[in-house]
């Protein structure tokens, strides 16, 4: 059974290396196109799924899912299988919805072997740090190393996930837990500071926001918060030279304040999905198209906008509920309060900003869904249910009266 693990993290930091160091640049025209990298990716999908049909821990995995919010996004997935039946691709839907479906359930069979939570937390931390590492270098190779070279909502994903969990974790733990979560978390701060993400950087500012306000500083922190981002914003009417240079990488205002060309590109995807409300145009492929009035990109740079442009109605509406499900998790987790849950809280509502300016969740593969996946198996299989054993064992505790108890 190792050798069958092995091979699994093997498929997964390949598929990582395939979409950063080994990634190939082609005119976007050209993207359903099969050459080498596609003929791999391909190879990679199909042997991850085979291996999870003749994993003997697959059922086991998927029965879990049905006891949490995993199943629901297993499902608006599987609903992007099912829209090659009306996609404008249907052979490029059927393979960016299987792709990712693949990297989910092998990420919830890798997670579902862990007893111990600290070694699962281990893992975690180096799957996140190996997919920043990976994504950084292949900015730096094919880009160079500058300001405006490295900046990407790409690494400064899992590093903002890195920083918030080490982060909020170090917190009331062991000396020896806090001073390894405490540099983890240095370390993915530079990587996060280097990538000159604003999405990136708001949604850790968020995730920030909540984890003190669960661990009691909510007071503390929110005001100082608030008072730093009214003094940037006065301060960026004189220094906008410096700004633009170093935090936007190299962005006017002007191009700030239209998000950086977003705005047109959403306006347009919107004005497609009026056209086809209830299905949409196929996973993955809304933004592969050109008809909309603007160029086609690889991504929406909203993972909800690619549920509706993809999915239609249907599709957000099943997005939605699997976020709803996914906060009250976390929430019920803090509530029990279990190792890794403020930790997760701070990450997940990162995660939900940032899918705002990137499609982490929603959209098509890409190399920071293997670091999300994992993290998010962590949750379900190591701090989710251990907040649900707690809350049983709680139930079953023994009734006693409190005058009773006063009396002895």
């Amino acid at each position: 059974m190792r050798i069958l693990y092995g091979a699994l993290w093997g498929l997964m930091i390949l598929s990582v290396m395939r979409t950063t160091i080994m990634v190939r640049r082609r005119d976007t025209s050209e993207f359903a196109s099969v050459d080498g990298s596609a003929s791999l990716a391909v190879l990679i999908v199909a042997l991850l799924l085979g291996l999870a049909m003749i994993n003997p821990r697959t059922r086991r995995v998927l029965m879990d899912m049905r006891r949490s919010s995993a199943m629901v996004l297993l499902i608006y997935f599987c609903i992007g299988l099912l829209s090659a039946l009306w996609s404008a691709l249907p052979a490029f839907s059927i393979f960016r919805a299987a792709e990712v479906i693949a990297i989910f359930i092998t990420a919830y069979i890798l997670m579902s072997r862990h007893t111990n939570f600290l070694e699962a937390e281990r893992t975690v931390l180096r799957v996140l740090l190996a997919v920043t590492v990976l994504s950084f270098l292949q900015r730096a190779i094919n880009v160079g190393i500058s300001i405006e070279g490295l900046h990407t909502n790409v690494y400064t994903v899992t590093a903002g996930l890195g920083v918030l969990y080490c982060f909020g974790e170090s917190f009331g733990t062991d000396k020896a837990r806090k001073k390894m979560l405490r540099r983890k978390a240095l370390l993915f701060l530079f990587f996060l500071g280097i990538g000159t993400s604003v999405g990136s950087n708001i949604g850790v500012v968020m995730g920030l926001m909540v984890m003190m306000m669960m661990l009691g500083f909510g007071r503390v922190i929110i005001l100082p918060v608030l008072s730093l981002l009214l003094l940037v914003a006065f301060l960026s009417g004189a220094m906008t030279d410096l700004l633009t240079s170093t935090v936007f990488s190299g962005r006017s205002i002007e191009d700030l304040s239209n998000l950086t060309g977003r705005n047109v590109l959403w306006a347009a995807y919107l004005d497609g999905f009026a056209q086809r409300p209830f299905t949409g145009y196929g996973f993955a492929v809304g933004a592969r198209l050109d008809t909309f009035g603007v160029r086609a990109t690889t991504n929406t740079h909203n993972g909800f906008l690619e549920a509706i442009l993809g999915m239609g109605l249907m599709g957000i509406f099943v997005l939605l509920y699997y976020v709803y499900a996914l906060i009250r998790e976390s929430l019920f987790a803090r509530r029990m309060r279990v190792p890794g849950a403020i930790g997760m809280a701070g990450g997940i509502a990162m995660l939900m900003v940032n899918n705002n300016s990137k499609s982490i969740i929603g959209g098509a593969y890409d190399p920071t869904h293997v670091g999300v996946f994992v993290m998010l198996a962590f949750f379900h299989y190591c701090v989710y249910r251990q907040a649900q054993v707690r809350r049983q064992m709680q139930d079953r505790a023994p009734f006693v009266d409190p005058r009773m108890a006063a009396q002895t």
